[in-house]
């Protein structure tokens, strides 16, 4: 558990004049057995926050996309790279003028655990691979785009402006 949410829970203990405890587990109220957690809908429930038809519409539209992703297949993140090099020879081809580089070479660039990891992939792999690839980039598309729909509907809430 966070030290801060420790030591806020421990300044309103109910000794204190005024203050009431707040129970709050890791999960905040989500399940923890898979399959048990209800889905939110993706459009707001709240009566003070009114998106249009037509945000409903869009928010419907991008969770729809997104649950097909999540049922055709995987996602891989990263970046894909065809890289063209020189080697450590001097009389090769590479350093003439105009050089002739090796490759081209795949390279898949990603965070894992904090540092960067590079793969080469061979010509098969990158078939097999490059409709993961281009999931992952879509599921990034539409989760920004999510994003700036709900930013939008929470700048026009009248509630701002008092």
């Amino acid at each position: 558990m966070n030290r801060r949410f420790v030591r806020s829970v421990r300044r309103a203990a109910p000794d204190r004049p005024g203050a009431q405890r707040v129970n709050r587990s890791a999960t905040d109220g989500c399940s923890s057995t898979p399959g048990t957690a209800s889905r939110p809908s993706p459009v707001a429930d709240n009566e003070s926050v009114s998106p249009t038809p037509a945000q409903q519409a869009r928010a419907s539209a991008i969770a729809a996309e997104i649950a097909a992703l999540a049922t055709a297949g995987f996602a891989l993140p990263g970046t894909l790279a065809d890289r063209m090099t020189r080697c450590g020879r001097p009389n090769c081809g590479c350093h003439a003028d105009p050089p002739r580089l090796h490759g081209p070479y795949h390279q898949w660039t990603r965070k894992k655990g904090g540092k960067t990891a590079t793969r080469i992939l061979s010509d098969d792999q990158l078939a097999d691979y490059q409709p993961w690839f281009d999931n992952h980039r879509r599921l990034r598309q539409l989760i920004t785009e999510l994003e700036a729909l709900s930013l939008e509907i929470a700048d026009a809430d009248p509630r701002w402006n008092r």
